[in-house]
């Protein structure tokens, strides 16, 4: 395939959200407040909502205008029972629905990741060959279907789009997997792929859907057709244009991690070239899409996520800038020949352009990241940036989670987290999943016992 390159769709590389509506700092961390955009739905009058919620709903749309679609703690009581015969929500009041609306940032489809990264918050590990009866990996086909149909009706009902300016600000399909990995067959047996589904989600939220990947093997032949597929089905049609596919490149990635543990330097620089020619080829395959522009974002669609320490943290030699340097430097003379030798890009001029900018994104190292999970033991250093970081965003009560925490995560089974990134906190909110009983992998980082209650929400 042959790639035309388009120099200005690749510089922007600062999220822009057209249609956000800024709000005060109040409303902002108070969790009476939420902020919910005025959308073209009509009214839907189900028969399961209230007169009286009707009634003031209708009221709210005539003397508010613009204000209709912030919902106050007296609207969110004044809108109960919006949500009745809507199975999804069985059990849950609306104040409860609201919060989960306004954190939602992943909505799990499938649980375990075979890579074992040491800087992992999630502590992601492979999911089990062989699983207990009552355990689950994936998300059943019903469940994500009825997550999607049943907020599609509430939205409805309401008039306008709930998640549309919500605290979390995009969405994914995965806590602690490869989005590389992650496929879901319907009910007449169709394997729906990574774009189908995003589509399904963002046809309900509509954010920008966030595909992440650490590369595969390069010897999977059928993972490697499947994102082959994956980029031409992205490249042929807008349909998917809120997407964002985001390769993650750092020094913590086990095969890498491998190599600085052997005294053989030949079986060093074997893992090293293993680990380098895995992220060259994830490149050289999604880099078709550099030319494609998220419609939300408004900037490509291919981005990096390009983590490391800082230089100033001790005893993590192998894991920091410094380190992560040599490694991108390998990894772009590798990408350049593979471009040239497939003749990918229509000229040599192209190629230069895009490795150029590909050297510009590898300059924007983001050293920002948390101790927490798994990272916690490989960052010990007290004095660091990172550890006072993770500190200093930890041990919060529940009380402070539910206003301060943005995001949160949607697990197999129906059950709703809140984290920053740090910690992790529970609530009582489970949405009328079937596999609602069903267990899944332990949630990371730092799961905290006190709960997120009704009451303090």
């Amino acid at each position: 395939m042959k790639i035309n390159f388009i120099n200005n769709a690749w510089a922007n590389t600062q999220i822009k959200y057209n249609n956000y509506k800024p709000i005060s700092n109040t409303q902002r961390h108070d969790t009476r407040y939420l902020s919910l955009p005025k959308d073209t739905v009509a009214f839907q009058k189900s028969s399961d909502v209230p007169p009286d919620v009707r009634t003031y709903l209708d009221h709210r749309k005539k003397e508010l205008g613009e204000s209709y679609d912030i919902l106050d703690l007296y609207a969110t009581k004044k809108l109960e029972g919006i949500q009745n015969g809507i199975p999804l929500f069985k059990g849950l009041s609306i104040k409860q629905i609201l919060f989960l609306a306004d954190h939602m940032t992943e909505v799990i489809t499938k649980r375990g990741c075979n890579n074992v990264c040491k800087h992992c918050y999630a502590e992601a590990v492979p999911p089990p060959v062989k699983a207990p009866e009552n355990f689950i990996s994936a998300i059943s086909y019903n469940d994500f279907e009825n997550l999607c149909n049943g907020f599609t009706e509430l939205n409805n009902r309401f008039g306008f789009n709930i998640f549309k300016n919500s605290k979390a600000e995009y969405n994914t399909l995965f806590h602690d997997a490869d989005s590389s990995m992650i496929t879901l067959k319907n009910n007449e047996g169709v394997i729906l792929d990574y774009a189908d589904l995003s589509k399904m989600l963002h046809n309900v939220t509509e954010k920008i859907v966030l595909f992440d990947t650490a590369g595969w093997n390069i010897q999977d032949k059928k993972t490697q057709a499947r994102m082959e597929a994956l980029v031409e089905k992205i490249l042929n049609t807008n349909e998917y244009n809120f997407m964002e596919f985001h390769i993650s490149i750092n020094p913590f990635h086990p095969i890498y991690a491998l190599s600085l543990k052997q005294q053989d330097p030949e079986l060093a620089k074997k893992y090293r070239n293993i680990y380098t020619d895995r992220i060259a080829n994830v490149i050289c395959t999604f880099a078709p899409l550099v030319n494609k522009y998220n419609m939300i974002s408004d900037r490509s669609m291919l981005q990096f996520n390009i983590r490391a320490l800082d230089n100033k943290t001790r005893n993590v030699k192998g894991y920091r800038v410094s380190d992560l340097n040599i490694l991108t430097n390998e990894i772009q003379a590798k990408v350049k020949e593979r471009l040239e030798t497939e003749s990918k890009f229509g000229s040599q001029h192209e190629t230069d352009l895009f490795m150029n900018w590909l050297k510009n994104q590898f300059n924007n190292i983001d050293t920002g990241i948390s101790a927490a999970g798994r990272n916690a033991k490989l960052v010990t250093d007290k004095r660091s940036n990172t550890y006072k970081n993770t500190l200093e965003n930890t041990n919060y009560t529940p009380n402070e989670a539910a206003q301060l925490f943005e995001d949160g995560f949607l697990d197999l089974n129906g059950k709703f987290y809140i984290t920053n990134w740090r910690e992790v906190f529970p609530t009582d909110i489970c949405l009328n999943y079937e596999n609602s009983e069903k267990s899944t992998a332990k949630i990371a980082p730092n799961l905290r016992k006190d709960m997120i209650t009704k009451i303090i929400m």
